[in-house]
């Protein structure tokens, strides 16, 4: 994804993201406290800091789950950068890169090897957010000092994903208040480093090698702020990140979004699963225009909706208005669910996602379902690691589940679709694709079309109705498994090749249920 603009203050977010094959929504915060991070003085060392050390502690960051960006754009991988600040494995970066995912891969210094992280917690309107990554790595400390005009600086992180770098530039602005469309910053500091997407979550460190900011921002070419970047200061970020730590957060309904430039609203482009916002049932492309009885966003700024987040508590309730569609939804947090004003009949009650809370979309008929409509597909010992996904590509997808842990696979996907000629045309398109590269196929058997499989447990699959895709991807390899008849997509992805992928789907037939129990 290429940079965004965003108004009023014409800054984009520095942040990267890159297409995979399919989408999830599922994920949760984590729990255990490490230890606390303990602000450090800037005093000057007596000899001068080496600044290749700080690349052993800059984190790569990739956010996999539900994006859909302010021009509808759709995305399935978000990638940005952080920092270690605690041995621990102790990360920070941006509330931006994370909030929305269903899992978390990240990479450490010279070391290629991707992490599963827990998130830990984020803040909104500050723009922080801390991972756990199990491991002991090589921490940089945060300063306490307040950065002066003109001190040299330096801007760690992996743009566009990219393998690391490190540009220069000086302090151009003291800490002072911002307002963007995406935070609400009491201390950001302005410098002349240059940045680019994926940058994002980065520490700015001083001549010391103490991180004094959190890049968080970028000036697009051709502005008067062109090769400025933005960072969110230590002294704000510390007290928020030692919270963080601790599985609190801030701030926070489970939003990524932004304000739109036409000032018409907050844009939706993830939802964190299970959180506040997914559980009044809002999604990804939504439009939130009302919180609490306050129009949002009418300046291009999230500060109206930062200042109702801080003047109430974690659980209050708060009422919301957003536009779907040309539709107006309206409902609260830590309340009554999203409802259709207006329809034919009456209001609309949004679907039940797993936890019991309405989550979702009303299906084309009017009529609405929830995740239990997938249930009868879904072997009993995965059902209770699957949750409703918010996934809403394509729009014939009635419902989607998306279930981890599984042994051997990153997660596994069920799609419910409205009908077999949906369901059809989707594989057959998915087909087309795979045909188009002739490593991307199925290591054994045909590629699409009539198949059979005898599994171990004695079931055996097979006739003209059912379909199976293999294919790679960047992020490993993938297999489809249709069946038109029942209406239901089940796919897995494997961090392996297509030989592991199709081995593993061959001994775990009753992954997928064709006969359903009701």
């Amino acid at each position: 994804m290429g940079h965004r603009r965003l108004s009023p203050s014409t800054r984009w977010l520095a942040i990267g993201a890159t297409t995979a094959l399919l989408v999830a929504g599922c994920g949760a915060n984590a729990h255990a406290a490490p230890p606390t991070v303990v602000p450090q003085s800037a005093t000057p060392s007596s000899a001068a800091f080496d600044l290749s050390k700080v690349e052993d502690s800059v984190a790569y960051i990739q956010t996999q789950g539900t994006f859909v960006t302010a021009d509808g754009t759709k995305e399935q991988v978000y990638s940005g950068s952080g920092f270690v600040i605690d041995s621990a494995g102790l990360v920070v970066t941006n509330n931006h890169v994370v909030t929305g995912g269903a899992f978390w891969k990240v990479q450490i210094g010279t070391d290629k090897t991707l992490y599963d992280a827990q998130l830990l917690g984020v803040s909104e309107c500050s723009d922080l957010a801390v991972l756990k990554v199990p491991g002991t790595f090589p921490a940089l400390r945060m300063s306490s000092a307040t950065p002066t005009v003109g001190e040299p600086i330096y801007v760690a992180g992996h743009p566009n994903g990219d393998p690391y770098t490190l540009t220069n530039g000086i302090v151009a602005k003291p800490p002072y208040q911002a307002d963007t469309s995406w935070a609400s910053v009491k201390q950001e500091i302005q410098v002349t480093a240059q940045t680019y997407p994926g940058n994002s979550g980065g520490p700015v460190v001083d001549a010391n090698g103490q991180v004094i900011g959190i890049e968080y921002a970028g000036g697009p070419p051709g502005s008067a702020i062109a090769g400025e970047s933005f960072a969110i200061a230590s002294s704000e970020a510390l007290p928020v990140i030692q919270q963080l730590e601790t599985g609190k957060n801030l701030e926070y309904l489970g939003i990524n979004g932004e304000a739109n430039s036409d000032s018409t609203g907050i844009a939706i482009v993830s939802v964190a699963p299970g959180s506040p916002a997914d559980k009044a049932g809002i999604l990804p492309g939504d439009l939130m225009t009302n919180l609490d009885g306050t129009a949002v966003g009418t300046d291009g700024t999230k500060s109206t909706y930062c200042s109702v987040l801080r003047s109430h508590t974690a659980t209050d309730a708060l009422s919301v208005t957003v536009e779907r569609d040309g539709q107006t939804w309206t409902g609260e947090i830590n309340g009554p669910a999203l409802a259709l004003v207006g329809s034919a009949g009456g209001s609309t009650t949004a679907p039940q996602a797993s936890s019991g809370a309405p989550v979702g979309s009303a299906t084309a008929g009017g009529t609405t379902t929830s995740i239990d409509k997938l249930q009868p597909y879904i072997p009993s010992n995965i059902w209770p690691n699957c949750t409703h996904s918010t996934d809403q590509v394509p729009s014939t997808v009635i419902q989607t589940a998306v279930c981890q842990p599984v042994s051997g696979v990153a997660a596994v996907w069920y799609d419910l679709y409205d009908s077999p000629a949906d369901l059809n045309a989707t594989i057959s398109a998915d087909a087309q694709s795979v045909k188009a590269s002739t490593s991307r196929k199925c290591p054994a058997g045909p590629s699409e079309g009539t198949w059979s499989n005898t599994f171990p447990d004695g079931k055996v699959l097979q006739g003209p109705d059912l379909r199976l895709l293999c294919y790679t991807g960047s992020d490993g390899a993938w297999i489809e498994q249709a069946d038109p008849t029942t209406g239901i997509l089940f796919t897995a992805q494997l961090k392996g090749s297509l030989a592991d992928l199709f081995k593993w789907w061959q001994g775990n037939a009753t992954i997928v249920d064709a006969e359903p129990t009701n």
